[in-house]
């Protein structure tokens, strides 16, 4: 018998867009999606390709796509201007190291939920539920 899994919804993190800083949109505060639907979009992957039409209701089906594994490759490519990425709120530290802008996506807002899972009525280990309990004391704070 396959066991229920429980989620636990710790926050939600809303999209951005990441644009080079010579790019054209490097000095707006907002973009709709309308905006970019022409750019080259640097992805990861055809299953996060696949989450984004879900989540933003968007097809990128004649959409330029250039898919890359590694997030430092990705930025490199779009600090050097050859298109743009997405990254979630709560992963933007990732991207200090690079000269790149997160611009937070509108119409429509795209979020993502971070959770923790566990079996359904299952009692965690104490280093577990320590750890859970410090990250969820600590989901509010920061960037979400």
């Amino acid at each position: 018998s396959q066991e229920e899994i429980a989620a636990v919804p710790l926050f939600q993190s809303k999209l951005h867009f990441v644009v080079g800083p010579r790019h054209r949109f490097a000095r707006m505060k907002m973009l709709t999606w309308a905006d970019v639907m022409g750019e080259v979009f640097i992805l990861n992957s055809q299953a996060s390709i696949h989450q984004l039409e879900v989540q933003s209701g968007i097809s990128l089906a004649n959409a330029k796509l250039l898919k890359l594994s590694h997030l430092q490759s990705m930025l490199s490519l779009v600090e050097s201007g050859a298109g743009i990425t997405i990254i979630y709120a709560y992963a933007k530290k990732h991207i200090a190291t690079h000269n790149v802008i997160a611009i937070e996506a509108i119409e429509p807002h795209v979020f993502t939920t971070v959770c923790v899972f566990q079996r359904a009525g299952a009692t965690l280990e104490a280093p577990a539920q320590r750890f859970f309990d410090f990250v969820a004391k600590s989901r509010f704070q920061g960037e979400g």
